[in-house]
């Protein structure tokens, strides 16, 4: 039995368990990807602000010259700039594992599913099926 199930680590569930474990609640927070932080982190806002700092310094360089400054333009090595937004988002990933750990914070990677009232079925990645109670979804 825990005080607090969440499914799903994205946006809102990731930062509620954390909050929840640290004020003491006992949770279990399960999400099928494994990566915590959701789409923001996954495909959104972080992978496409890297790219846009990349375009915008570009930009940037386009006006060397009103700046008294010469010499030949960067050019974009794309490789380069997904390589960056690789290590962001596995320094967050970790970061958020951490945090959870340290939080006190179950984490599974799986799928949860309501099977009676106050009742759920956690099915692991790791192929191993549970059935937990919980407080409050």
């Amino acid at each position: 039995m825990v005080d607090v199930l969440i499914l799903g680590a994205g946006g809102a569930g990731y930062p509620a368990a954390f909050f929840l474990a640290r004020s003491g609640k006992s949770v279990l927070l399960v999400d099928p990807i494994g990566n915590l932080g959701g789409d923001c982190l996954a495909e959104g806002c972080v992978p496409s602000k890297a790219m846009r700092e990349a375009a915008l310094v570009r930009a940037l360089a386009d006006k060397f010259g009103n700046f008294g400054l010469r010499g030949d333009k960067p050019a974009v090595d794309w490789r380069a700039v997904l390589a960056h937004k690789d290590r962001v988002q596995s320094t967050r990933y970790a970061q958020h594992r951490e945090e959870i750990a340290q939080g006190g914070a179950l984490f599974v990677q799986g799928r949860g599913a309501i099977v009676a009232p106050n009742r759920a079925r956690i099915d692991a990645a790791d192929g191993d099926t549970r059935e937990v109670g919980f407080r409050h979804l």
